[in-house]
């Protein structure tokens, strides 16, 4: 019996288990990032508004960059907005934007 072959245009595993996985780790550190300006006080919230303005002018456009760059490869290959990736991207993408207004309204 012979195994059914992948289409040509599909995503491999590897490749969305990648795709799936880096947005994760960073929103995850981006959440604790925006979220640890509204737990610290006194000299450290003083630190942390004088520099988190840089870190989301450098790392919100590396995600939303990334978001996008997934989304054009899920289009590409014609795999729909639903699949996982063009799913997880949009999320991220919408996480993103928010935790940087977050950031941008407490600094």
């Amino acid at each position: 019996m012979a195994s059914p072959v992948p289409s040509a245009r599909g995503m491999s595993p590897v490749l969305q288990f990648f795709l799936l996985l880096w947005p994760i780790v960073f929103t995850c550190f981006y959440f604790i990032y925006a979220v640890l300006g509204l737990a610290v006080s006194g000299d450290d919230l003083l630190y942390w508004r004088a520099e988190s303005r840089n870190v989301a002018a450098v790392v919100a456009p590396g995600i939303l960059g990334f978001v996008g760059l997934c989304l054009l490869l899920v289009a590409w290959r014609r795999l729909g907005l639903h699949h996982p990736v063009a799913v997880s991207s949009l999320i991220h993408g919408i996480i993103c934007i928010a935790l940087t207004a977050l950031i941008f309204a407490y600094s």
